[in-house]
């Protein structure tokens, strides 16, 4: 009869899923009295489990132990019980990690017929050391006195087919979970790692996004192709910022020649997007590093170096430039959109600026834009209190979130955008390519109520596995911080 912890959240299927401490709270008292015969064994105390409630009389509930969530003793326990307190899935469902075991290694000729051949272009990735899913490159040439930049982004939906068991895991998880020591991966290790993952000197399936761009950073024309390519390079952020700042790092021409090339691109759409008041917002990340126990022995401060910006510009532009299209073509879109602040959270904000003298030159609301808080940043000299100004502001902005009302992005300053560049771990971005293929590319005819209720539902959906996909990487880091300290 000993007393089992468990979780408390809300079932896909709208069912409630309680917690021994929530139950305990409300005055109940909850007693295991039977466990399945297949756990019987294994089971023990401290373990989180899965249980149903047998009976519910006077305020005591007796429950049956079904299945193990986690083991009190495994290495990564107490992470693991934040991920499944939360109700986000540890495990993939058998027919969907039976679909992935069957995922071809390679693609096939037959894969590969009817695609725009990029495989002879520059095409390189660049993402963090410790990266082991790409799905997104770069390849760029000169176009005059601009440029024509392609963004190519893995070709997920070719693999995942709509209403597969791997679909139906992919929405169920909505996003992949990024917390001290593992990936809770959208999808399975044979797909994210393996056939959609854009790895170097193979080939592989995209929807590529030709942009050209004149100088002062417009698009002013685009289309999107099923792609195919062949990355010429592996690139990681410190070895692309080392080139950048002059170091030799034993690149071939042709990568050293795009690499500059994309960091003249990318300084005209920095320019641009300046101009446009998109906010310069400084957030502060952690990374712990962990020994085999998983105890930290290391917390490094994350910093965003010239790559890294250059990067985000072109997946911005990619983003921006594949919702115009939709739209332009009359199909709704799955936005991504941020609001104006909230005007209480605004008026907090300008509490804690009365606090620290700086409330005289911050913006009254109706003058407040992207552009007057970025200008009003700049006014603090002091780089320590400008940097917990701007951390602060950030506490003070909306939430984004995927809708498809067009309402804009705020902190971005762009009337479109929505989320294309990153199919492999946000499912928003499988929507997106659905579409593209189906109505953009493919010309289906469409059902604008159908698809817009569709989108409207799986935006409310997707939006909250987000906030959940937020809170158990800042519990994780609360709680590996406090295990450093």
């Amino acid at each position: 009869n000993s007393v089992l912890k468990g979780y408390y959240s809300l079932a896909a299927d709208g069912s409630a899923l309680l917690s021994v401490d929530y139950l305990n709270a409300c005055g109940k008292r909850v007693f295991i009295t039977e466990v399945a015969d297949d756990i019987r064994e294994e089971c023990n105390q401290g373990d989180l489990v899965k249980a149903s409630i047998l009976t519910f009389n006077d305020n005591v509930l007796t429950c049956k132990a079904e299945e193990i969530l986690v083991k009190a003793d495994e290495v990564g326990s107490d992470i693991s019980m934040i991920i499944a307190k939360e109700d986000a899935p540890l495990h993939f469902s058998k027919k969907a990690l039976s679909q992935a075991e069957n995922m071809p290694k390679e693609v096939s000729d037959s894969e590969k017929e009817g695609r725009f051949d990029f495989r002879e272009d520059c095409v390189v990735t660049i993402d963090g050391d410790d990266a082991h899913d790409f799905d997104d490159a770069v390849s760029i040439r000169r176009l005059g006195s601009g440029y024509q930049i392609t963004v190519h982004i893995a070709d997920v939906t070719e693999y995942v087919k709509r209403g597969s068991a791997l679909d139906e895991d992919a929405i169920t998880r909505g996003t992949s979970i990024y917390v001290a020591d593992r990936v809770v991966p959208m999808l399975p290790f044979e797909l994210s790692n393996g056939i959609c993952s854009l790895n170097p000197n193979v080939d592989r399936l995209t929807l590529s996004c030709i942009m050209d761009m004149d100088a002062q950073g417009y698009v002013i024309h685009s289309e999107v192709k099923r792609g195919l390519i062949r990355s010429h390079a592996r690139l990681t952020y410190n070895q692309v910022n080392r080139f950048l700042e002059g170091e030799e790092q034993g690149l071939e021409k042709e990568v050293k020649d795009t690499l500059l090339l994309l960091a003249e691109a990318s300084a005209c759409i920095r320019r641009r997007r300046d101009l446009q008041g998109a906010m310069k917002l400084d957030s502060t990340e952690l990374k712990f590093h962990l020994d085999e126990e998983n105890i930290p022995t290391e917390v490094i401060k994350m910093t965003q170096g010239r790559s890294e910006k250059m990067i985000e510009d072109f997946m911005i532009l990619a983003n921006c430039t594949i919702a115009k299209m939709l739209r332009e073509r009359g199909i709704p879109v799955l936005y991504r959109v941020h609001e104006f602040p909230p005007l209480e959270k605004l008026e907090t904000f300008r509490s804690y600026l009365k606090k620290v003298r700086l409330i005289k030159s911050f913006p009254k609301n109706e003058n407040i834009t992207g552009a007057r808080l970025n200008d009003f940043l700049a006014s603090i000299e002091n780089e320590s209190v400008r940097q917990t100004v701007s951390e602060q502001m950030l506490r003070a902005m909306s939430k984004a979130y995927y809708s498809p009302e067009d309402i804009g992005h705020f902190g971005l300053a762009e009337k479109e955008y929505c989320h294309f560049t990153s199919p492999i771990r946000r499912y928003p971005d499988d929507i997106i390519h659905r579409l593209v293929k189906d109505y953009l590319i493919d010309e289906k005819k469409i059902d604008l109520e159908e698809v817009y209720l569709y989108l409207e539902k799986m935006g409310t959906l997707l939006s909250s596995e987000e906030v959940r996909a937020d809170h158990i990487q800042r519990e994780c880091d609360d709680l590996e911080a406090a295990k450093y300290m």
